[in-house]
């Protein structure tokens, strides 16, 4: 998966008359929550995201919450 952006600004047949907003803020193709992102991290640190918990307001919270998982795709 290919996340990378290229702009060559030094191109002169860019500029403000023929530029298409672009949302750099959206993925292009095939978008996935922040849940299954950590949860992909976590497994390739070797921690099992369904077992990683922490304590917050007395209550035992995972950081994958109950929707993360490891996306096999990005390995």
């Amino acid at each position: 998966m290919n996340t990378q952006v290229h702009l060559n600004i030094s191109d002169p047949s860019i500029n403000s008359r023929n530029c298409e907003a672009v949302d750099i803020y959206k993925a292009a193709k095939d978008p996935i929550y922040c849940y299954d992102l950590h949860a992909t991290i976590l497994h390739q640190m070797g921690i099992d995201h369904k077992r990683l918990t922490y304590r917050h307001d007395g209550i035992d919270r995972r950081l994958t919450d109950v929707h993360g998982n490891v996306l096999s795709s990005v390995i």
